[in-house]
């Protein structure tokens, strides 16, 4: 049996339908019953991006008004894949088929199931739209070599293949190896170092790794803490835009390195735009000044 067909058999299986109701500020049409999503991507021939969040995830609700609202990522998804977006509490049996344990992910596949990669945590549009175009060029490789199978009834959701992972953060590979305790401990520290931003993440990663655990309460405890208060909440998100600036930063060296200049001049006025009133934002603001004085056409004002 092909892994294809593994795959989609479990799913159908599990007899899971998302009802995850479609927010008005979305930009995207999210489909929300994975059989019909399937049914409508084998017609169309397009992909399947499936987000799975949770309810109260604070970087699943960022990734929504930041990254799904964007334009053009909106744009990309809209045309070129078939969107589902599946409530990981509500369609428990769907997340542990497909071994997600980090919000936001996002699981791409072919039009007949064959998962070729996942997209874990928060990612910024520009980087979702570079991950994305990676995932079309894999499907389209792929596509034509998947055989047209019968679907062979699975009994037990590990016959699922461990996916490909295209974009798996350092901090996600290392939280999946951390005991409770570990996480709780990192939590801790963080928020006494008013490390908000990471504080909230090794509380998310602990809750939906560890739900059981007596630490898990703790968790929700100090993420709750976080999201309750508005300036603290606000630190957080500014930290996070810092983390987005320096590696807007570095990309636009490495489109620099490549003479892409244009594109190394549009990374860095992300920075900027990030962070203001940063040491982040000074170090963006010199790099786009000398790129220009070398390169005035890489400006982007009229555009």
């Amino acid at each position: 049996m092909s892994r294809v067909t593994a795959c989609a058999s479990i799913l159908v299986l599990l007899g899971f339908g998302g009802s995850l109701p479609i927010s008005a500020a979305d930009a995207v049409l999210w489909r929300t019953d994975y059989a019909t999503a399937r049914k409508e991507a084998v017609e169309k021939k397009l992909p399947l991006l499936i987000i799975v969040s949770s309810e109260n995830c604070f970087y699943c609700r960022k990734m929504e008004s930041n990254t799904f609202s964007d334009p053009l990522v909106a744009a990309q998804i809209t045309e070129r894949f078939i969107p589902l977006k599946i409530d990981a509490n509500r369609d428990a049996n769907f997340t542990k088929a497909l071994r997600v344990t980090v919000y936001p992910t996002t699981v791409l596949a072919t039009s007949n199931g064959d998962i070729v990669g996942f997209l874990q945590g928060f990612i910024a549009a520009e980087q979702y739209r570079e991950h994305l175009g990676k995932v079309l060029a894999i499907v389209k490789a792929r596509e034509p070599a998947v055989p047209a199978v019968p679907a062979i009834v699975a009994t037990k959701p590990a016959i699922v293949a461990t996916p490909v992972a295209i974009v798996k953060p350092p901090r996600a590979i290392i939280a999946q190896r951390l005991a409770a305790n570990e996480l709780l401990a990192a939590a801790r520290g963080e928020l006494k170092a008013d490390r908000l931003n990471e504080c909230l993440e090794h509380c998310e990663e602990l809750l939906a790794m560890h739900a059981n655990s007596p630490e898990a309460s703790e968790a929700l405890a100090l993420s709750k803490q976080i999201k309750t208060d508005p300036e603290m909440l606000r630190a957080a998100e500014q930290q996070m835009d810092e983390r987005n600036a320096k590696a807007y930063i570095a990309l636009g060296d490495a489109w620099v390195e490549n003479k892409r200049f244009q594109e190394a001049a549009t990374c860095y006025e992300k920075a900027v735009r990030l962070q203001t009133a940063s040491e982040t934002s000074s170090i963006a603001k010199m790099k786009l000044a000398n790129l220009l004085s070398e390169h005035p056409v890489a400006s982007n004002e009229k555009r």
